[in-house]
């Protein structure tokens, strides 16, 4: 009964070490202050360049096959919704030489970011990607998931959002 009792005891605890309190930002925050610098020029962007409209944040890395799909869908989600005024902020956490050789095999519409030692993966407590966020026009969270998403099947919150 005593080896029941410490292997329950046991179980019970291991679960606490995985508990959703150190699950990061979750819908209903506002995002942490952070800065990400634009692939290739450097130039640093914060959190305040991206208000005032809504923000896909998509963190992702260059060898990720999850991230790459990802990637392709939000580049056809921009294609096809030209009339939506949102900020596209896909993050690499990789180096500059790795985000090179990516960018320079794959073709995308828009601008990636650097997350320059994982810094802001940290503060967001990002702990497997591909991991996106839908922002509201003040920075809050709207959206969040882990995995790939398919863009074309979230537009509704960006309609939902514009009508609110």
């Amino acid at each position: 009964m005593k080896k029941i009792f410490y292997f329950l005891l046991l179980m019970i605890s291991h679960s606490f070490l995985y508990s959703t309190d150190v699950v990061g930002l979750e819908v209903g925050n506002i995002i942490k202050p952070f800065k990400i610098y634009e692939y290739p020029s450097g130039k640093e962007f914060t959190e305040n360049n991206f208000k005032g409209k809504m923000t896909i944040l998509n963190f992702g890395t260059t060898w990720c096959p999850a991230c790459l799909e990802e990637k392709k869908s939000l580049n056809s989600f921009m294609d096809n919704n030209k009339n939506l005024s949102i900020n596209i902020v896909p993050v690499l956490i990789d180096s500059k030489e790795n985000i090179k050789k990516y960018l320079d095999k794959e073709k995308f519409n828009y601008t990636f970011y650097e997350d320059k030692n994982m810094e802001v993966g940290n503060k967001f407590l990002i702990r497997g990607v591909p991991m996106t966020f839908i922002l509201d026009e003040n920075g809050g969270i709207v959206y969040k998931h882990l995995g790939a998403v398919n863009f074309e099947s979230i537009k509704s919150i960006f309609e939902n959002l514009k009508e609110e």
